[in-house]
Order: C-alpha cells, then sequence, then structure tokens
C-alpha cells in the first residue's frame, strides 16, 4: 500500500523562455485531462514587451499543449503580475492578476480573464478599475454555477497606510458586484501583515477568505462569506492565539467539506515551521490548536521551513507542501480526512527554490511546481500520484493515465 505519495513525473520546465526570469507558478485542473500552469515572466518571452503572465496547458501525462500564451488578455499595459488562476465548470480557466499601467500609481488595477479548455480566450473582466488608492494581490474562487469570488488588498481610504481585503461578486452571466469589505483595518485596529489574502470555495457554496493581521504580532484568520454574499459579522476568527508571528496562510475547501488552513509560524524547533487546522463549512474547529498556535506540519524542525502551500485530495484529505532552508530542498506532507499524517515527508524538489505551489488533478493525483532561485529564475513543476485504490471508471469519457 502507498503511504507517501510517489514521483509519478519527474520535474519538467513550465517554459522553454531561457533569456527571462519567470516566477509565481499557480496550477489547476481545467477538465478534459488537462492542467494549467500560470506564472509571471520578466522578459516579454511571447512577444509582449514588459512583465506580462503566461499560461501553459498541459496533458494528463505533464506534455505541455502548444506553446505558452499570454493570461494577461484583456491588459494593454506593459506591467501585469500576481496571477491567481481557478478552474471552470464544464473545462477551462481563469485568471485573475494585477495590472499597472505605465508604473503610474493611480492606474492600479485587478483583471480577470477567462479561457476555455483549449487555451481560446472567452471573455475577461475588468475587476476594480483605475484607482487612487492601492490595490494587489487578488485571488479567486469559482462555484459550480460559473459564478466567483475574487478578493484582493486594498489602500484603506484614510490613506494612513493601512490595507483592507476587500471583495468583488461576479456572477455566471458575467455581472461584477458592487465592492464590500471583508477586512477593515482602521475597524479592528488593526493592519494587513503580509498583503495577502487567499480564497476557496466551500461544498455548500460559501467562501472563506484567509489572511494575516497585524496586531501585537502576526495573527492568522479567517472569515465566511454565506451563499448570499453575507460576511461573517465581528473580526476575523483568530485561527492562532499564540505570541508567535504567523504569516503566509493559505486555504483549501476539502472534499468531504470544510476546509484547510496551513501557515507559517516564527516558533519551531530552532526557526520557522508550518502549521494547519481544519475546520467545517460554519468555521467551527474539527481539529485544531487555536491556544498552542496550530497543529505541526513539518517533521523536520531544525532551520528554517517557510512558505506553504495547500490542495486538497479526492479521498478527502490533503498535500502541504513548503520550503526547507536547512536541507535546501522542497518537501510535502500528505493527511488523511481527519488530518492525520499519512506516511512521511516526502522530497518534491532537491535544491533551492522558492514560490511553492500545489494543486490537485482531478483523477486524484496532484501537481507541484516553484521556481529556481538565482539571478534569471524558472518555473517548474512534477506530478505526485498518492492513489492507494483501484480507479474505477464511469459510462463517461473517462481519461485514464498510467505510467
Amino acid at each position: 500500500m502507498v503511504t507517501t505519495p510517489t514521483v509519478w513525473k519527474d520535474e519538467f520546465g513550465l517554459t522553454t523562455f531561457t533569456n527571462s526570469a519567470q516566477l509565481d507558478p499557480v496550477f489547476t485542473d481545467i477538465g478534459n485531462g488537462r492542467f494549467v500552469a500560470v506564472w509571471t515572466d520578466f522578459g516579454g518571452g511571447v512577444g509582449k514587451f514588459g512583465v506580462n503572465v503566461i499560461a501553459q496547458i498541459f496533458d494528463a501525462e505533464g506534455n505541455a499543449v502548444g506553446d505558452p500564451f499570454l493570461a494577461n488578455e484583456s491588459a494593454a499595459s506593459q506591467f501585469e503580475q500576481q496571477p491567481a488562476v481557478t478552474g471552470r465548470p464544464g473545462g477551462g480557466f481563469a485568471v485573475a492578476y494585477f495590472d499597472n499601467e505605465l508604473g503610474l500609481t493611480d492606474k492600479e488595477r485587478i483583471i480577470v480573464d477567462i479561457f476555455d479548455v483549449d487555451g481560446n480566450h472567452v471573455g475577461g473582466k475588468v475587476i476594480q478599475a483605475d484607482d487612487a488608492d492601492a490595490v494587489s494581490n487578488p485571488s479567486i474562487a469559482m462555484r459550480s454555477d460559473g459564478s466567483y469570488l475574487v478578493t484582493y488588498i486594498r489602500e484603506h481610504t484614510s490613506g494612513d497606510g493601512t490595507f483592507d481585503v476587500v471583495g468583488r461578486r461576479v456572477s455566471s452571466s458575467g455581472t461584477v458586484g458592487s465592492e464590500f469589505t471583508i477586512f477593515d483595518s482602521t475597524d479592528t485596529s488593526t493592519n494587513m501583515a503580509d498583503h495577502t489574502a487567499e480564497t476557496a470555495v466551500l461544498s455548500n457554496g460559501s467562501y472563506v477568505v484567509a489572511y494575516t493581521a497585524l496586531t501585537t504580532d502576526h495573527d492568522p484568520q479567517f472569515k465566511i462569506i454565506g451563499q448570499t454574499g453575507a460576511v461573517s459579522s465581528g473580526t476575523g476568527f483568530q485561527i492562532s492565539l499564540s505570541s508567535n508571528d504567523e504569516t503566509d496562510i493559505q486555504v483549501a475547501a476539502l472534499a468531504n467539506g470544510g476546509f484547510v488552513a496551513v501557515w507559517q509560524t516564527d516558533n519551531d524547533g530552532s526557526g520557522s515551521g508550518i502549521r494547519f487546522s481544519v475546520y467545517d463549512n460554519n468555521g467551527a474547529a474539527v481539529k485544531a490548536n487555536q491556544f498552542g498556535g496550530g497543529i505541526a506540519v513539518n517533521t523536520t524542525t531544525s532551520g528554517e521551513q517557510v512558505t506553504p502551500d495547500v490542495t486538497a485530495l479526492a479521498d478527502g484529505g490533503f498535500v502541504v507542501v513548503w520550503d526547507d532552508d536547512q536541507r535546501s530542498g522542497t518537501y510535502g506532507q500528505r493527511f488523511d480526512a481527519s488530518g492525520n499524517k499519512v506516511g512521511g515527508e516526502f522530497l518534491v524538489h532537491s535544491g533551492t527554490a522558492g514560490d511553492q505551489a500545489v494543486a490537485a488533478l482531478s483523477d486524484g493525483r496532484f501537481v507541484t511546481g516553484f521556481k529556481t532561485n538565482g539571478s534569471s529564475s524558472d518555473v517548474f513543476g512534477a506530478i505526485f500520484d498518492p492513489r492507494t485504490s483501484p480507479v474505477n471508471g464511469t459510462s463517461g469519457d473517462d481519461v485514464l493515465t498510467s505510467r
């Protein structure tokens, strides 16, 4: 019986571009046995000058389908980055990104571009138009009916240097709703700690939005946004009550309902470590250690374990990946549906890397990604297989892939 994910496909480059730096790889399953990788390119590798968001589609075997292409189709400027991606019901994907026209502070936008399973551009929406207040770092999650939520960071209108988490809902027909506040830095006398927020859609159609607030230390929090768009009242639920600095929070909705939150803490052995908690769809703790600073993900505690990412598995469990500076590598750990470790830590990549990413595939496998560190970073992926049971086909046109 397999208890630790096995390598299904060794490391492969996401792009053939060699004359530019790439970073921030993200992935999602797009249907028809395919997945897409999206990243930021700093060299005009697809014939457009400047910084761009690039996408590459892969088949079930991890082979590139066609060539890399621009994912920032709706942006005419020369500075697009910070991509987030989600799959679409029925196939295809949507990419949210930050657009800064000519580097002007009053020309910052959040845009979503939508593609079909073959990479054809089928729509685009300006979520947040030009504004005097800085916006950045979008996250996107899509429901089964095609409606979706985009969250992003906005400088507070007070101009006092604080930042809020805000969002807009987009209907299945493409109507962009009004902006609403999820985390207000002035109402809570706190600020954003790392200027990011992560979003996932839950099994009941609600959303969870997680972020890090800066109080006396760095505190990971979340709020639930109901099916009607109502934001849970009060301040965000504080995931950890420890006095440690805790940042870089990530969330994933679980197959059997609820969600897992994963973050980095500065108190773990001789350095930083990775923690997690599991909650139900209403935000009630299922497996957590609020006063103890969460539950340990990493077994190795010497040195620094940092920058985690998490994805849910088809069996109800989840996988966490992170960078281990002590061992100069990227590592992962699998968990079952009850939040128990399955097997031990496994090596994702040997060598110094960053921007760790992981995403589940529809057949039960998962794809990981990272960027290499250096003067010109490159982005890579690898495919792992955690499955322990036979794969049963359906009456439809299943895509089953073997090694």
